[in-house]
C-alpha cells in the first residue's frame, strides 16, 4: 500500500496504511478512497502482477484485459 493513502468521506481523515504498519512508496496518481492504493512502483508488485496476468492468459485463456481507474497512476 503507498504511504499517503486517505480513506473516503466519512473516514477521510484516516490513512489505509497507519504509521506503525509498513508502507512502500508515495502515491503517484489520483487518491482513489476506495479501496488500498497498491505501490505499483514495486519491483515485487510488478513481478507478481506480471506473473498473475500470465496465469490468466495461459490457464484461464484471457485474451484482453481493461484497465479502469488508470488516474490513479502517474503517467
Amino acid at each position: 500500500i503507498v504511504k499517503d493513502d486517505w480513506k473516503c468521506a466519512p473516514q477521510e481523515t484516516e490513512k489505509f496504511c497507519t504509521d506503525n504498519c509498513t508502507c512502500g512508496a508515495a502515491d503517484t496518481g489520483e487518491n482513489a478512497c476506495f479501496a488500498p492504493d497498491i505501490d505499483h512502483t514495486n519491483w515485487r508488485v510488478q513481478r507478481d502482477v506480471i506473473a498473475w496476468l500470465r496465469w490468466l492468459r495461459s490457464d484461464l485463456g484471457f485474451d484482453a484485459f481493461r484497465f479502469d481507474n488508470t488516474k490513479g497512476y502517474a503517467g
